[in-house]
């Protein structure tokens, strides 16, 4: 159990700058809601606030209306439209926040589900960051776990109060405490590459521990909360590297990990902390940076991979330099395949945008071409 302090507000801050749905569990009262419209709100974010044991299923299927040329379509539920305004606004998603999730009716229910993972209403997908809070079931009347397809879409917390937060949020007010606890927020484009590196890492923590991939679990109380998916591992790079562009530290990184995947994201966040890899911009420059052991050289060449894809008509050369080293110079040829591959793929999607690179003897060097890769590229030309 997560006290509700600055760790557990900057990782639900984490997930709100990655827009990851996330799910808050705790008793009446510990201040839930409360705390997630304070980020928020400390991020420029309208909140909308939707209570789920207050509506009916009528209040969230639409009405249909007649449309001008003929036939119906179905009117946004009026929440929707709320949303719809705060974007107009600011120009920013909202925080859409379901409050008392479980305990909604089940047909309510299962519509706000819906919205929560998808963030569609009434047929129509709707620009917001979604996030849910709920009792847990045995404080709930008419609460129930979650099922395993929709928990293993959420980032999972478990809080109770925090007797300093509280006092202190009493004598100074929370709205201003909360906001406090949160980093400035950086340049999207640098979160985003962010994430882009952690999902290199994420997939060679895989490939090293291939166990992890998915791992359903047999208790049923278990398969409602965090468990390892390929769609919760990439779910968990994305607000790690959110938290790590924003500059919060391992606690923080380590609740986001068990609220994504359980156990297994501990076990993730000590393989990157031992891999102590260079950045992908100091591999490009000097390939000689690209560590000799495997696992981290695999880690580096799909960061590289990853960092060059995102100005490819300037660092296009440079990657395949790297590419060459690993195969010619160090041995790798089955990591600088893969990689490889990756740049293969991407050339035939940049030429079909207009963008043409070189692809030939010159980028990939004899020893990538002896892999069998040439066939690939005269496919994708």
């Amino acid at each position: 159990m997560q006290k509700l302090n600055r760790t557990f507000l900057q990782a639900l801050d984490s997930c709100v700058v990655a827009e990851a749905p996330f799910m808050v569990w705790g008793a009446p009262g510990v201040g839930k809601s409360a705390a997630v419209e304070a980020i928020a709100r400390a991020r420029g974010r309208e909140v909308v606030l939707v209570i789920g044991s207050t509506l009916d299923p009528t209040d969230l299927g639409g009405i249909p209306v007649p449309r001008a040329g003929g036939g119906v379509e179905l009117a946004l539920p009026a929440f929707g439209e709320e949303i719809l305004k705060a974007y107009d606004r600011t120009g920013q998603k909202p925080l859409v926040f379901l409050d008392e999730l479980p305990e909604a009716p089940p047909g309510v229910r299962a519509a706000l589900l819906n919205f929560l993972l998808n963030g569609v209403v009434a047929r129509r997908r709707v620009p917001a960051v979604r996030g849910a809070a709920g009792n847990p079931p045995e404080v709930s009347i008419m609460g129930s776990p979650l099922n395993p397809a929709v928990a293993n879409r959420l980032v999972h917390f478990e809080v109770e109060p925090d007797l300093e937060v509280i006092a202190e949020g009493f004598a100074l007010g929370f709205e201003g405490l909360y906001g406090h606890a949160l980093a400035p927020l950086p340049p999207e484009e640098a979160v985003e590459a962010r994430i882009g590196e952690v999902k290199a890492l994420v997939g060679a923590f895989l490939r090293a521990a291939p166990h992890h991939l998915l791992r359903l679990p047999e208790d049923p109380v278990l398969q409602g909360k965090a468990w390892p998916s390929p769609r919760s591992w990439e779910m968990l790079a994305r607000v790690l590297g959110a938290s790590q562009a924003l500059g919060y530290g391992r606690e923080v990184q380590a609740l986001l990990a068990l609220g994504a995947v359980g156990g297994a994201g501990l076990e993730l966040l000590r393989y990157m902390e031992e891999l102590d890899l260079p950045s992908p911009e100091e591999v490009l420059a000097d390939p000689e940076r690209l560590p000799p052991r495997d696992d981290q050289a695999y880690a580096a060449l799909m960061a590289v991979v990853r960092h060059a894809l995102e100005a490819p008509e300037e660092r296009w050369k440079a990657a395949w330099r790297v590419l060459r080293f690993a195969a010619e110079r160090r041995g790798q040829g089955d990591l600088a395949a893969i990689a490889a591959r990756l740049l293969i793929r991407a050339h035939g999607e940049l030429k079909a945008r207009g963008v043409v690179l070189p692809l030939g003897p010159e980028e990939m060097g004899p020893r990538i071409i002896d892999l069998g890769l040439m066939l690939q590229v005269r496919k994708n030309s």
